[in-house]
């Protein structure tokens, strides 16, 4: 909780906001913020990784120092999550279980030195993750504002910065990328169309219906439950207004501003 200020009342707070929930809602809470601590920690090897493959294509200083950055910070979103995993674990007596990650498996890493390669993970791991994660995390935290969660609005505001700087990170990344090889516009866009395509084959019905295009219609409070995930049904469609409204015009304003030929 480095980043986010706790006081008195805060704590306060919180015990107040716990002693309101149950036993089950509570063990509910420690597994979905565990889970989500482990992701932000695997992230934290998906950034070192990025870096390396940086540096293999010659990458400017500014993005190796931006994806050092956005390691450090996962590292810091994987304390919070497992922080409010044990929070949410505090029991009667005031004491809470730490969380924590265990060893990361020993296992081999490929380490490429091609652009095209690179485009296409950047555009589905960074374009299309951490944006559709900054997104979620928007409408979180107006979430918990709006539902007077303790402590919880803070972390995902927190969360929130993050996610964005990390999606520029990529967007910057890809435009770098296709500056220096304008073909790996090509990997980068049949990237993006797999990903729209896998999206509306899943959901014919909410595709079709063209639902998810109202997403900005909707409350924030609406799209979650009394803790602030989104459900199922909202995640999908926050996802494919993310690639259909966000990440695909964003690509083709890119694909015009670097004068990327038609014939590609």
């Amino acid at each position: 909780f480095n980043r986010i200020s706790i006081t008195d009342e805060t704590k306060d707070s919180w015990m107040r906001f716990l002693r309101g929930i149950s036993e089950e809602d509570r063990e509910v809470n420690v597994a979905r913020w565990g889970k989500a601590g482990q992701a932000e920690h695997a992230s934290v090897a998906s950034f070192a990784k990025f870096t390396l493959e940086l540096m293999c294509v010659a990458a400017p200083p500014s993005l190796l120092h931006w994806a050092q950055k956005a390691s450090a910070e996962e590292i810091e979103h994987a304390q919070l999550s497992f922080g409010i995993a044990s929070l949410f674990g505090i029991n009667k007596n005031s004491h809470a279980k730490a969380i924590v990650p265990g060893p990361l498996p020993v296992h081999g890493v490929a380490i490429g030195n091609d652009m095209n390669t690179l485009g296409s993970a950047v555009m589905k791991d960074g374009v299309i993750g951490e944006t559709i994660s900054a997104v979620e995390m928007g409408i979180r935290r107006d979430a918990a504002v709006a539902l007077n969660l303790p402590l919880l609005s803070d972390a995902l505001q927190m969360l929130l910065k993050d996610e964005t700087s990390h999606s520029l990170l990529a967007w910057n990344t890809i435009s770098w990328l296709i500056s220096c090889d304008h073909q790996v516009v090509r990997s980068v866009r049949s990237t993006l169309e797999g990903e729209i395509n896998s999206y509306c084959s899943e959901r014919p019905d909410l595709t079709a219906s063209d639902e998810y295009s109202k997403l900005v219609n909707v409350a924030p409070c609406d799209m979650v439950d009394a803790y602030g995930w989104i459900n199922d049904d909202w995640r999908f469609a926050v996802g494919l207004y993310c690639l259909k409204y966000i990440i695909e015009p964003t690509l083709e304003a890119l694909e015009k501003r670097i004068f990327i030929p038609s014939c590609l």
